[in-house]
């Protein structure tokens, strides 16, 4: 997520993850989303420069990423997550 803009990785509060099961320190969400840029393109150059083979990339859901922000933003865990 680093390289999604509006999200706060400084300023973390506690919440509760996984329906309140347990506590986090989580990043929040301050001003809209939006990618800075490609993902994943520096990693996959780096591993591309030293196979021929296909390369997996292993991506947390959508729901894990908007389970574990603090909505600081949006007021609407929705619309945070059409956001991305």
């Amino acid at each position: 997520l680093e390289r999604v803009e509006g999200i706060d990785f400084a300023r973390k509060v506690e919440m509760g993850i996984r329906k309140d099961r347990y506590k986090a320190m989580v990043p929040q969400v301050t001003a809209p989303l939006r990618l800075k840029g490609r993902v994943h393109a520096d990693d996959a150059r780096a591993a591309r420069a030293h196979t021929t083979r296909r390369l997996k990339f292993p991506l947390p859901g959508p729901m894990t990423i908007i389970d574990t922000l603090a909505d600081s933003y949006y007021g609407d865990r929705v619309k945070m997550a059409f956001a991305f």
